[in-house]
């Protein structure tokens, strides 16, 4: 049995190994306000600026699908000192496209974690993180790639006796990510 576990787990090493396509690095992101002449609807449910930073890491299969995970601070920006709107760690998923030196990616970022300050009515507490952006980056060397990305991020506090939808802050983002890995 021993030897049978021996080489199972050494199989399923060396299969990883064989295509072993990933990376972890930074990154830092921070809201956007859109002009209305540019789109009809609203974009953005808070007029509060934001910037947000973390740390990440992911992996990913021979079909290019990714699987990872994170942890991000979200600060705001209009007060000084900055002020700290919440606490998020969770899960990234996502699928990437290689072409020579470029990689560009969908992904979705889902966490949990502490939100609240000013940009929410009432005091944090315990919120969920939805962020799904487009991805863009450039391989500056076979194990360093500079990445842009956009998308949107919404943010919900959970267990309110409100509404959820009286509790999702939400606003598109723009950022950029410093990755260390295999391209």
């Amino acid at each position: 049995m021993k030897r049978l576990l021996i080489l199972i787990t050494s199989g399923l090493l060396l299969s990883t190994a064989a295509y072993g396509l990933g990376g972890g690095g930074i990154f830092w992101g921070e809201s956007t306000i859109v002009p209305e002449a540019v789109f009809d609807g609203e974009l953005a449910n808070t007029n509060a600026q934001f910037s947000y930073s973390g740390g990440y890491g992911y992996g990913v299969n021979q079909y290019g699908q990714r699987s990872g995970g994170f942890g991000m601070i979200i600060r705001s920006t209009e007060h000084s000192p900055e002020e700290l709107f919440g606490v998020f760690g969770g899960g990234i998923t996502g699928g990437q496209i290689r072409m020579g030196m470029l990689t560009a990616s969908m992904n979705l970022y889902m966490g949990i974690g502490g939100f609240g300050g000013s940009m929410l009515p009432e005091n944090g507490g315990l919120s969920v993180l939805g962020e799904l952006t487009g991805e863009v980056g450039v391989r500056v060397l076979g194990w360093m790639q500079i990445s842009m990305y956009g998308g949107m991020q919404g943010i919900s506090r959970v267990g309110m006796p409100h509404r959820m939808a009286d509790n999702v802050v939400y606003a598109p983002v723009i950022g950029t990510r410093l990755t260390w890995g295999s391209f």
